[in-house]
């Protein structure tokens, strides 16, 4: 209750006859202090309550001043309070004075007055009309009966927020928020414009798009906040439409709503490698080096063994050169699945017939996965590890600036990740745009090669370009969601309009409608496939390096019969 000397008495009774309500009573003196009325309601309004509700009674002067600085007070404060919409207000106007108490809250939603009228007690409530604002009349007889205060006098508190101009945080972001500009006129689209229009149509308040003077989603450098979380910390905007990831650095300073819109984790992004620079190496790429250098030990090993059994136990002819060449070749026969030498003794033949059936054994997997390679073409990923790819130094290495992953992989200490970012700012001496906000900036660094990007993907995300591939680790995960100023009065209602869309698959829709995944660079079909000379080019090299070495070979032994016969 708000009261003056004016109206001491009728205050005085109408708390003796409401002693249950549980209330508080300030109050006016003569010259009213506006300052210490504006201090006294923002405390009010910072109080943790959906509705404030303000019985004015006191003289005309007094209620003039008490409306103005009701009016003012969200400006006043910053817009850390939405006193428009969640005070409910309700004055003992004089006689004759509804026209210019309309004057007075024109900015606030729920305003009703109470005027004596010959005896009686009218009741009022400001309206929204679509010529502006109006009073309307409350059946009195049918309010003595079954009257709820919210419903009947202050109607305007369940149609939301009544058409207020909200300002609106926003950055290009892929599928999320779209941007285009035609002569002139900027406009977007995609998921979370979508998702802002139903926003406000349930709320019913209208919006202004502002995106970040700097283009910067928001990280903490030297104590200082910039890009859009700079935005929010300074309320120049009332929340943020774009996918901000949450961090618990960000949200010391900002607040997001409970329900997450998206989820997001870091990868690298580089060039795909040509198929065609690669179908030379088809039969080396079956299996990985290691393997190879396995099985040449092998063979190096079962020849060595093979040979000393063939010359020593067996005691035959030849020399052991020559007993080692015949054994080489006849393991690597076995290698091929042709038939090899047969040694006398029990040893030989119990290590040649192991030595059978692990050439056997490789042979088949060998042709396995020939015939899967052929069938269903793979690049095979020059990396398989993050560790392995920082170590090819060809790369310049870029990230999105001002996301949540910029500040996690810098701040952090893990012995990969100091690297990473030490590459990051490496590349960053010779070229400032390694990390630019714009993704297709850094997207056509990616296409043009040598050129690895830290990239945030989506668990739904239609590719960027065919030619990206991906080293498909995750380096950090994030959960990404709407964000507002610190303890935003405003955020219950759009935190339980969001939870509600989540209920009814509104969200899956939008998801489905921007994010769903559209793969056109699989083109793999269930026809069986034709082989091109391409896929079959590693085994005509080897031929021909096959003919080389037998006519080298075959010159040599030329010359040395030669050689021997003219001696």
């Amino acid at each position: 209750m708000i009261t003056n000397h004016e109206t001491e008495t009728e205050v005085s009774l109408l708390v003796a006859s409401t002693d249950a309500i549980t209330h508080s009573i300030l109050h006016v003196g003569p010259t009213m202090n506006r300052t210490f009325l504006r201090d006294y309601l923002m405390r009010v309004q910072l109080m943790q309550c959906r509705h404030h509700n303000y019985l004015i009674i006191c003289g005309r002067t007094c209620i003039a001043d008490v409306l103005d600085v009701v009016n003012n007070l969200d400006a006043e404060s910053g817009y850390r309070t939405f006193t428009r919409s969640q005070s409910r207000l309700l004055v003992f106007e004089p006689p004759d004075g509804l026209p210019n108490l309309m004057l007075l809250g024109s900015q606030l939603d729920n305003l009703a007055a109470m005027k004596h009228t010959r005896g009686d007690v009218d009741l009022y409530t400001l309206m929204w009309a679509p010529g502006g604002r109006e009073w309307r009349q409350i059946n009195m007889e049918a309010c003595r009966q079954n009257c709820s205060l919210a419903p009947e006098i202050f109607p305007n508190s369940f149609t939301g927020y009544n058409g207020k101009l909200l300002t609106v945080a926003l950055m290009e972001w892929r599928q999320f928020i779209i941007r285009s500009e035609t002569n002139g006129s900027i406009t977007y689209k995609g998921y979370c414009i979508e998702l802002l229009e139903i926003m406000a149509s349930l709320l019913n308040f209208t919006y202004v798009l502002v995106e970040p003077p700097d283009r910067r989603w928001g990280v903490e450098i030297n104590g200082h906040w910039d890009g859009i979380v700079r935005q929010l910390i300074d309320r120049e905007v009332d929340f943020t439409i774009a996918p901000l990831a949450m961090s618990s650095e960000r949200q010391r300073v900002i607040d997001f709503l409970s329900t997450p819109i998206s989820y997001e984790y870091s990868d690298i992004a580089f060039k795909r490698l040509d198929k065609r620079v690669s179908k030379w190496r088809l039969l080396l790429d079956l299996f990985h080096p290691k393997v190879y250098v396995c099985l040449a030990v092998a063979l190096f090993t079962v020849t060595c063994i093979l040979s000393h059994i063939v010359h020593w136990m067996e005691g035959r002819s030849h020399g052991l050169v020559k007993s080692f060449a015949v054994s080489f070749w006849h393991a690597f026969a076995c290698m091929c699945q042709r038939g090899g030498l047969i040694p006398e003794s029990g040893s030989g033949r119990m290590l040649i017939s192991s030595w059978c059936l692990f050439s056997v054994i490789m042979a088949s997997i060998f042709s396995g996965k020939l015939i899967a390679t052929l069938a269903v073409p793979k690049t095979p990923p020059p990396f398989l590890s993050l560790t392995e790819m920082l170590n090819a130094d060809r790369y310049t290495w870029g990230i999105v600036g001002g996301e949540a992953h910029q500040q996690f992989i810098s701040e952090s200490t893990d012995d990969v990740l100091l690297k990473l970012w030490h590459a990051i700012t490496e590349s960053n001496k010779t070229s400032s745009s390694v990390t630019s906000s714009n993704v297709s900036k850094h997207m056509d660094h990616v296409l043009r090669g040598e050129y690895a990007l830290v990239y945030t993907r989506y668990k739904q995300e239609t590719p960027w370009s065919c030619d990206v591939d991906f080293l498909g680790q995750k380096i950090a995960v994030f959960t990404a969601s709407l964000a507002m100023p610190k303890n935003s009065p405003i955020a219950p209602d759009f935190d339980k309009v969001l939870l509600v869309l989540t209920d009814r698959g509104i969200l899956q829709k939008l998801e489905r409608r921007w994010l769903s995944t559209s793969n056109t660079c699989d083109t793999t079909t269930s026809r069986t496939r034709e082989v091109t000379e391409q896929d079959l080019q590693s085994a005509f090299y080897i031929l021909i390096i096959g003919i080389v070495s037998a006519s080298f070979v075959l010159g040599t032994e030329v010359l040395y019969v030669r050689i021997v016969k003219a001696s």
